[in-house]
């Protein structure tokens, strides 16, 4: 298999694990009003986002929104489409084949099941492409012909074979990078303002958690979001360590570290808590990541009882593909 089309299938176990069956294609009227909730809020955003680099972070972060608990199916595909597009303009092919994969991993094929069928279907999209003129509608008629390109791909045998061709021709007409990268993010706290990182970049497991005023470029800062179930793993870039309660403490006030991925403490629920902020709280104990001096530049995080306040409140800034 190519690296462009693994591309689609790479995405899925890192965006979909645990996501025990798929769920129904949500009606058009609950997409519609979840698309418009979706554009009055990135609205001010999307018109900023003139560059390339713009646009993916931008749909990075409607990609790692989708994927919080309690997301509505209506909004998770709002979102997920509009990571989609976004990706495509950017012709950053880690993020839309991500997006896509989510889509066909969540959903139920809204057509037909057989993969002889889908491919069919992918090849009537493809060719009504060819006859757009308008550049934007042509590229929307691509990006569903590589969605049911990418659904007949998780069958067996031929039919996946002869899908995957099609998604190489498909990526190579559209101009696609090949490499199927992690979309890095920082971790940045509502009240300061400063981003979560590694002290001093240490590679030690256990090293303390903090906030700084790193430059945007400091890996140390930079964090992947990793879904396992219903929770996410969230590793370190410059560590490959993964943010969780030190000792697997249940105590109040504990501190928070880096640790080889391992037991339920360094499992995190994400919870949007609106304006693109979000409230993990810790699988083991049951508390709040929280930044108790939000004022000091060099707080070490900790875990306390959820209380709502902007130290308990993190946005997810994208920022770079790999």
């Amino acid at each position: 298999m190519s690296l462009i089309c693994t591309a689609v299938l790479a995405a899925v176990p890192v965006l979909c694990a645990g996501q025990e069956e798929q769920v129904p294609w949500p009606s058009a009227d609950a997409v519609a009003k979840a698309t418009r909730a979706a554009n009055e809020l990135y609205r001010d955003r999307v018109a900023k986002a003139k560059k390339p680099c713009d646009k993916s972070a931008l749909g990075a972060e409607l990609l790692a929104m989708a994927q919080t608990a309690g997301t509505e199916p209506a909004a998770q595909y709002a979102l997920f489409y509009g990571a989609r597009n976004l990706g495509a303009e950017a012709k950053d092919w880690a993020l839309t084949s991500a997006a896509i994969g989510a889509i066909v991993e969540r959903f139920k094929a809204n057509g037909p099941t057989d993969p002889e069928e889908q491919i069919r279907r992918g090849d009537l999209f493809n060719y009504a492409a060819t006859q757009e003129t308008l550049k934007e509608k042509r590229l929307r008629l691509q990006l569903d012909a590589a969605e049911w390109y990418a659904r007949a791909q998780r069958s067996n045998g031929l039919q996946s074979q002869i899908a995957d061709r099609r998604l190489t021709d498909l990526a190579k007409t559209l101009g696609w990078k090949k490499t199927a990268g992690r979309n890095w993010m920082r971790i940045v706290n509502r009240e300061s303002g400063l981003a979560l990182g590694v002290r001093e970049g240490r590679l030690t497991p256990g090293a303390d958690i903090l906030q700084w005023d790193s430059p945007a470029t400091a890996t140390e800062t930079h964090w992947f979001v990793e879904r396992a179930g219903a929770y996410c793993r969230i590793v370190n870039r410059k560590t490959g360590q993964c943010l969780a309660i030190a000792s697997g403490s249940k105590e109040q006030g504990h501190r928070v570290c880096q640790w080889p991925a391992g037991g339920p403490e360094s499992l995190w629920l994400m919870e949007h808590r609106g304006e693109g902020f979000f409230r993990l709280t810790n699988c083991s104990s049951g508390f709040c990541l929280d930044m108790p001096n939000p004022r000091n530049k060099g707080a070490v995080a900790i875990q306390w009882a959820f209380h709502g306040g902007p130290n308990q409140q993190w946005r997810l800034e994208a920022v770079e593909s790999d």
